[in-house]
């Protein structure tokens, strides 16, 4: 009975004990940056036209693709702005952001930005560094810009969540595209392919970085500072389908004595 136990648990991992279901790329939307060369702040948003309509900032595009809604697997990057030095803060981490909002750093609820909480889904690491010289913050999912940014007074602080390569919402387009407009879309077949390979998160992440999981979140938590919880790392769910198959060994197994 030992023996059809085992197996009957491993037909269970076999299927697969998920943490998060991957949506379609066509859920992620550009996250726009952009930088206030007089205060050394970086503004982002996923509302192109608060990106453009930002007084002394100037556009740097779009840096990533982002979910604007809670989708299973991720958090919140949560906004905050201090009126006394005009400079914005992003963290999904509910302890940190109940620090901050003790210093004078308002929540800023407009436009919400959602990322994952783990590397799931081929997504890629979101890295955020500060210069102290400037007292300002920078996130960039480019392993390059973060090693170029390092060499000119950026230190890297943490992955502050997991997205999408900018390409990913140029991807999701034009499988809607394609799927509107059949006859047009088999006419550039190239471009489609190579676009939809991008969405998949072709773009391999950085290996040369400890990953720093936020804190205090769990799976499909559409506001971390709320939950309450505490501790380090995600709750991962157990699929139905698994807890069903681990069942129906265990059924088997005790017939078959």
């Amino acid at each position: 009975m030992t023996l059809l136990i085992f197996f009957a648990i491993l037909l269970a991992a076999g299927h697969g004990v998920q943490a998060t279901d991957c949506p379609g790329a066509s859920q992620v939307q550009p996250l726009y940056r952009d930088y206030n060369p007089t205060t050394s702040d970086h503004f982002y948003t996923t509302d192109q036209a608060e990106a453009e309509a930002a007084s002394g900032y100037n556009s740097e595009g779009i840096k990533a693709s982002v979910f604007t809604t809670a989708v299973d697997g991720t958090l919140r990057l949560q906004r905050f702005w201090n009126a006394g030095t005009a400079k914005h803060f992003y963290t999904a981490n509910t302890t940190e952001a109940q620090i901050i909002e003790t210093e004078g750093w308002a929540l800023e609820t407009q436009n919400p930005i959602f990322v994952y909480s783990a590397q799931v889904c081929n997504a890629v690491p979101l890295y955020r560094l500060y210069n102290s010289a400037l007292d300002g913050h920078l996130f960039t999912i480019d392993a390059g810009e973060r090693d170029e940014s390092e060499l000119e007074g950026y230190a890297f602080e943490l992955i502050a969540g997991y997205a999408y390569p900018a390409s990913a919402t140029a991807a999701a387009k034009t499988t809607t595209t394609k799927a509107a407009t059949t006859a047009a879309a088999a006419t550039t077949p190239a471009t489609k392919a190579t676009a939809a390979t991008t969405a998949t998160g072709s773009t391999a992440p950085p290996t040369d970085v400890i990953v720093q999981q936020p804190s205090n979140t769990f799976y499909g938590d559409a506001s971390p500072s709320s939950s309450g919880l505490s501790g380090s790392g995600a709750v991962p769910r157990l699929h139905i389908a698994s807890m069903a198959y681990l069942l129906g060994g265990l059924i088997l197994a005790w017939h078959l004595l």
